[in-house]
């Protein structure tokens, strides 16, 4: 008994001692002891392991844990039938008997293994096939926090057919899945498919950190205390606090790598604060997001303030997703329906989206309702307008009423494939026989040709009571004399009104030009001495008739010519007769009227002292100046001027005259006569 108790103090001392002095525990090393040793042997009370880590630990002290280990994995295929399961990947055994190994044949590939829960991972480890490169060449390395199982998520790096066999690529993200995917067809015969023997994913044991976990705590550039946490250089990036272990403002979450900007609080009335730890909002999220932190959209089948709209109620085309914020159906509305959310009947429109007026029909009636679906017409369409709302044009080269009418069916000239859809007119008219503007009906009684343009009645048949061809117009048998041609209009030998004029008569310089039935015209010119478009007319009378015609000319011109030297001889006189030289002798004649009828001239000589001026009567019924008719009078004498037969003034008889000033009978009240006899 007293040697048992003995036994027990002796070790209690030693532990005592052990502890004080420094020296941990096994299994621990480190300030206090306060690290764990993740190694078999050889960990050192201070520094820890230095190898000969546990399974699922590695790195240079042991301190990086393989959280993949034994985890839950996935796959999209196997190679040839083979039944090695996912879970082969994380299974920690490094040889090729247990690797994974999908189908090259398929368009890609894809491995997948489930953490558990979110870390912060800094590298994956892939142990790839060492005799046979070809399949690691294109296999990328994606992390996320939701399932991926494709190429989405956050790229950590790739691997080349140059990679090592155990190739480390560096993440530096929180996640919870991590997910190899190759989409590569490599060559030799490698495919799509990808064969790997092991898949770490590291993360530090708790307060340290570094790329080998030999550092600890979020310290920038140096470890933290290895009592306290304390970092004296400052944290890393959104961390905070003399410990490094809280965020800083302006980011939350796990590892502090959450922005509270990135988040979609409601914001409306107060600013909502971040909680440093899980970033809730404060008054909810906006309109479209959802969660604790705002940071996930509404469910594609939801929408709308705390995603409580369900898209299933809306019409949307084709049963779509609709828009997480508005419920916008991303591909549209169902007939019928419109505005965002696809819940507006259409009015006054139809179709899909309403995007269909009801104007915009051609019903035949036009008080027809509109179906907002498809905006059936009640009744008939118009011409040339088809389907149940009439608002499509006539198709495949038909027309008319109900579209019933073939393009093909009308005898058009030229093209007949397509024609206007209301009318079915031709665009260049109908061929002979028909009439416009469908060229579907043949020309009227009694005419024919193109256009229906010819009169059967002005044919020359030689049978009158032949009937005539709506196209070509044929008398079906002879025409008469000098008359050829299927319907009996052309002559035969002659041209003209009535084929009255013989082809052989015209003088064409080529004996065997065409004789054309209506104009009868040379093609090629006259024969020498013969002109015209019949060559009927000799050149000799047309050159007499331009000789009479230019001796026309010149009897017109040489009239002409005299005309106007007469016309500058009166002139001239005219000119002379009013104004001569000085000496010379100027009649001036005035005709006044006196009272009693008497008519006077006023005479007036230059006699180069004063002008000498008398009366002289002028009228029918006296031959003397100053008859007794005129005026008596005692102071002027009354006697003949000139020959008493004429009963004129004779211009070369010496007159002697009284000499008075000139007056101007129009501007005096008295009588012109008493103004020269001083009455």
């Amino acid at each position: 008994m007293s040697e048992h108790l003995i036994c027990i103090f002796v070790f209690t001392i030693w532990a005592c001692c052990r502890v004080t002095s420094g020296v941990c525990p096994d299994g621990r090393y480190g300030l206090h002891c306060s690290y764990t040793c993740h190694c078999t042997s050889g960990c050192d009370d201070v520094t820890g392991c230095s190898g000969n880590c546990k399974k699922g630990w590695s790195g240079p002290t042991c301190n990086m844990n393989n959280l993949a280990l034994y985890k839950l994995a996935y796959q999209s295929s196997h190679y040839n039938g083979a039944n090695i399961p996912p879970s082969a990947g994380v299974n920690g055994d490094y040889t090729l008997k247990t690797g994974i190994l999908t189908d090259p044949y398929q368009n890609n590939s894809w491995w997948e293994v489930d953490l558990g829960k979110p870390h912060y991972i800094h590298n994956v480890t892939v142990h790839f096939r060492m005799d046979y490169p070809y399949r690691r060449n294109g296999v990328h390395v994606y992390s996320s926090l939701t399932v991926n199982q494709s190429n989405t998520g956050h790229l950590c790096g790739a691997a080349t057919i140059n990679s090592p066999d155990v190739t480390r690529i560096t993440c530096d993200t929180t996640a919870q899945y991590i997910t190899l995917y190759q989409g590569t067809n490599n060559t030799h015969g490698a495919g799509t498919g990808m064969d790997f023997c092991e898949v770490e994913v590291f993360i530090c044991d708790g307060g340290t950190f570094g790329d080998n976990c030999t550092e600890f705590c979020h310290c920038q550039g140096q470890p933290c205390n290895y009592v306290t946490g304390e970092c004296f250089g400052g944290c890393k990036q959104n961390w905070n606090g003399t410990q490094c272990k809280v965020c800083d403002i302006g980011h939350y979450g796990f590892l502090c790598n959450a922005s509270c900007s990135s988040r979609h609080c409601d914001n409306t009335y107060v600013i909502s604060s971040c909680d440093n730890g899980i970033g809730k909002c404060d008054n909810g999220c906006q309109t479209g997001w959802s969660g604790v932190d705002c940071t996930q959209k509404c469910s594609t089948r939801s929408y709308g303030k705390d995603c409580n709209g369900s898209c299933i109620n809306r019409h949307c085309l084709g049963n779509s997703p609709c828009d997480h914020v508005t419920g916008k159906c991303i591909y549209g509305c169902d007939r019928g329906y419109a505005l965002l959310d696809c819940a507006t009947n259409c009015s006054g429109d139809y179709g899909f989206n309403c995007n269909m007026s009801c104007s915009s029909r051609n019903c035949y009636n036009t008080s027809s309702e509109c179906d907002q679906f498809y905006g059936s017409c009640t009744g008939t369409c118009l011409d040339g307008f088809e389907l149940q709302d009439c608002a499509t044009e006539c198709r495949g080269s038909t027309f008319g009423s109900g579209c019933k009418f073939r393009c093909s069916e009308r005898h058009c000239d030229g093209d007949s494939t397509t024609c206007d859809a209301e009318s079915g007119t031709c665009q260049n008219g109908c061929t002979p026989g028909w009439k416009k503007p469908s060229c579907m009906k043949p020309c009227d009684t009694g005419r024919y040709g193109a256009d229906c343009s010819f009169i059967c009645t002005r044919r020359r048949c030689l049978n009158k009571a032949a009937s005539c061809d709506h196209v070509t117009g044929s008398c079906g048998g002879e025409c008469e004399e000098n008359w050829i041609g299927e319907d009996c209009t052309e002559c035969d030998g002659k041209y003209g009104s009535g084929c009255s004029y013989s082809c052989s008569e015209r003088k064409c310089r080529d004996p065997s030009a065409p004789c054309d039935h209506v104009t009868g015209s040379c093609n090629g010119g006259c024969l020498d001495g013969w002109q015209g478009d019949t060559c009927t007319t000799t050149l000799e009378i047309s050159q007499n008739d331009s000789g009479s015609t230019i001796i026309a000319l010149a009897v017109a011109l040489g009239i002409v010519s005299i005309l106007l030297i007469a016309l500058a001889g009166v002139f001239f006189w005219h000119v002379r007769r009013y104004k001569m030289t000085p000496g010379s002798t100027t009649r001036e004649n005035s005709s006044v009227a006196n009272q009693d009828g008497g008519h006077y001239e006023i005479v007036a000589r230059q006699t180069g002292r004063e002008r000498d001026i008398a009366k002289v009567d002028t009228s029918h019924e006296s031959g003397y100046v100053n008859s007794p008719r005129s005026r008596r009078t005692d102071d002027v004498s009354q006697r003949p001027l000139g020959d008493s037969d004429s009963g004129y003034v004779n211009a070369g008889q010496d007159i002697q005259l009284n000499e008075y000033e000139h007056l101007d009978p129009s501007h005096s009240p008295q009588n012109v006569y008493d103004k020269i006899t001083g009455n």
